[in-house]
């Protein structure tokens, strides 16, 4: 079988193969791989939304199921006691609630058919120690799709708000807010609009890095111009714009340059690893800037551009390549520009063996 994720507007999220059991029974690969602290080597991270289209294909029978996952949300309003939501008009939607204990009670009712649902959180019996709320729904042609929410996930407080994002890099960092577990998705989309990446994680993460959803797991990098959009259970979102930041070493000249905002103040901060070099400097009305080093910069010499946008800080980093060995330990370490490609080989001789590559 061939699984295929196709977004809202139709580009491509991800695709993979995978082979039925004996009794029909299919898993999916949509949990974290091991390099992002899962169990599943092979895994993908993906987090399905509602618009998303998954189509199933089998050799010599072409496409056997394809499915447009409907809008579909839980919440809670604990003050106003009920569950609300939104899903399709007039779906037969079913809502079950389970106790730390593992026991579970459902109830079934109707959407409206303005899209909307609520029931009393008493229809269901929930009291402080509910653990699990989930809304299923069974669509005309067969396939069911659920949403979960556990408990603590509804609190508008678990919104993120503070954080910082490596430009240039594939990471974004966030303040934990308060204990919650809020799940959410973060994306990636170009200046231009056009997806380029997604990681589904959740508010107590406090990160995010994003790769291409495949096994080979290749770094995508958030440029200057980009938008980070991130994604809650209910539906709502919070949106980050990346700023024009970059950053440059000219060892040949002995300078820093880079880009930013016109007129907007940043600071730059240089370790050359025995002395620092730091200042603030406002880019011209071209958006860019350059600073005369006091020190001439060599290898493991960085530097990197800070700019505070709100409650949201957008760092750029450039490093001059360097290299060190300890044959005591037979480790190896070194430094360079952020997602750069390397090759470590090991030479003895004639002989050549690649150790590490990243």
């Amino acid at each position: 079988l061939t699984v295929s994720v196709g977004g809202p507007s139709g580009y491509p999220k991800a695709a993979y193969t995978l082979q039925p059991a004996t009794h029909g029974y299919f898993p999916s690969l949509w949990t974290l791989p091991w390099a992002w602290g899962g169990g599943n080597p092979d895994a993908i991270s993906l987090a399905l939304e509602s618009g998303d289209r998954v189509t199933i294909t089998q050799a010599g029978r072409g496409a056997v199921l394809t499915a447009q996952m409907p809008l579909l949300t839980l919440n809670v309003d604990e003050s106003a006691a009920v569950i609300f939501g939104q899903a399709p008009a007039g779906a037969l939607l079913t809502l079950s609630v389970s106790d730390w204990e593992g026991n579970q009670v459902s109830s079934v009712l109707t959407a409206s058919l303005t899209g909307t649902y609520r029931m009393p959180l008493s229809a269901l019996g929930i009291s402080a120690s509910w653990h699990v709320l989930t809304v299923q729904w069974q669509s005309p042609e067969g396939y069911t799709v659920q949403r979960s929410l556990r408990a603590g996930e509804y609190e508008n407080t678990c919104q993120v708000v503070r954080g910082s994002v490596d430009v240039d890099g594939n990471t974004v960092l966030w303040d934990k807010p308060g204990l919650c577990n809020f799940p959410l998705v973060v994306r990636l989309y170009d200046s231009a609009g056009n997806f380029k990446a997604e990681v589904g994680a959740s508010v107590s993460a406090g990160q995010a890095q994003f790769f291409t959803p495949d096994k080979r797991a290749v770094p995508v990098p958030i440029r200057g111009g980009d938008r980070l959009v991130f994604e809650y259970s209910d539906g709502q979102t919070t949106t980050w714009h990346v700023p024009p930041l970059s950053i440059h070493l000219d060892e040949a000249a002995a300078q820093v340059t880079g880009t930013g905002i016109a007129g907007v103040p940043l600071n730059l901060w240089v370790d050359f690893g025995d002395a620092v070099q730091s200042a603030v400097i406002t880019p011209t009305a071209a958006g860019t800037f350059t600073l005369p080093l006091s020190t001439a910069p060599s290898a493991g010499t960085r530097a990197q551009a800070y700019l505070p946008i709100g409650w949201v800080d957008f760092l750029a980093t450039d490093a001059l390549p360097s290299w060190e060995t300890n044959l005591s330990t037979l480790t190896a370490s070194g430094m360079l520009p952020p997602l750069t490609p390397y090759t470590l080989t090991y030479r003895s001789g004639t002989a050549a063996n690649t150790l590490a590559t990243g």
